[in-house]
């Protein structure tokens, strides 16, 4: 085999080397971005934060609502939660939960954007719950609609 052979044969190992790489890059990607979500523990207060902010991307406000209290279903109103935005790209992730006897805070972390050139902001908020009825309800005005309830708007 001569020297330019040689040199075929390396460029095509190595071509073959970064493709097979590429590929696992691009399974792994894609594996992440369609990951089910973790299901959590009926009863807890972080099942209520999932339940509340699926029905929030769903756009749903009858079952959001009927996360939260007897005092805010009372204050919040289903044109409250039509009036909030909600970005198309969205991702909330929990962050911690913390439970202090009847109450519980729930922190979350909320992405808005999918990065690329537009990219993205976070932040994050925190859903404060308490039992009520032997349930995790929230307490207190929560994500997206802070403001709901209040007189001053």
């Amino acid at each position: 085999m001569d020297g330019e052979q040689a040199r075929a044969q390396s460029r095509s190992v190595l071509i073959v080397a970064v493709a097979a790489v590429a590929v696992l890059v691009v399974v792994t990607v894609v594996a992440l971005a369609v990951r089910s979500p973790t299901e959590f523990e009926p009863g807890t207060p972080e099942a209520t934060a999932q339940g509340y902010v699926q029905a929030v991307v769903d756009d749903d406000a009858t079952t959001a609502i009927g996360y939260l209290s007897e005092a805010l279903q009372e204050a919040c109103t289903p044109s409250d939660f039509r009036s909030t935005y909600i970005p198309e790209s969205l991702r909330v992730t929990l962050s911690a939960t913390t439970i202090d006897g009847e109450t519980a805070e729930v922190d979350l972390n909320i992405e808005e954007g999918g990065g690329g050139l537009g990219g993205s902001y976070d932040y994050d908020v925190t859903l404060y719950m308490e039992r009520q009825d032997g349930a995790w309800v929230i307490s207190e005005s929560p994500w997206p609609m802070e403001f709901c309830g209040e007189e001053d708007r």
